[in-house]
């Protein structure tokens, strides 16, 4: 796995441990220029079921992955809080973030993890990349 240093920075922000360790080689996310959007979805699992949405993100069916405009994506991990959850998504402009979410509807967090295990909304946020 290749450390990715956006999610080293999330995590050094003190909030947040990278969640997801991965069990194939992970291509480094490329620095989203200005023009980019960040989505940032705030949720948490069923009590109990963090482990199990580190779990299903790993094995994702990775439909972002293949979404044109698509730079990368993170899941966080609150270390005080097992059962929190932070998605970040960096899409290569608003046009390319909208059509995904279109395709995929009303699904726990960017359509790759199903909505057993989420205890509440999930509060989203489409960020506009200002800087890099």
């Amino acid at each position: 796995m290749r450390v990715v240093a956006s999610s080293l920075l999330l995590a050094a922000a003190g909030c947040f441990e990278v969640g997801v360790r991965a069990t194939r080689e992970v291509p480094p996310i490329p620095p989203p220029l200005p023009g980019a959007v960040a989505v940032i979805e705030d949720f948490r699992a069923q009590p109990g079921c963090g482990d199990e949405v580190v779990a299903r993100f790993r094995d994702r069916r990775g439909r972002a992955d293949r979404s044109p405009g698509f730079l990368g994506i993170h899941l966080l991990r609150d270390p005080a809080d097992p059962e929190k959850f932070t998605m970040v998504t960096f899409w290569a402009g608003p046009e390319a973030q909208k059509s995904f979410a279109e395709r995929c509807g009303p699904k726990l967090p960017h359509g790759d993890l199903p909505a057993d295990l989420a205890d509440g909304p999930i509060a989203a946020r489409v960020l506009a990349v200002a800087a890099r």
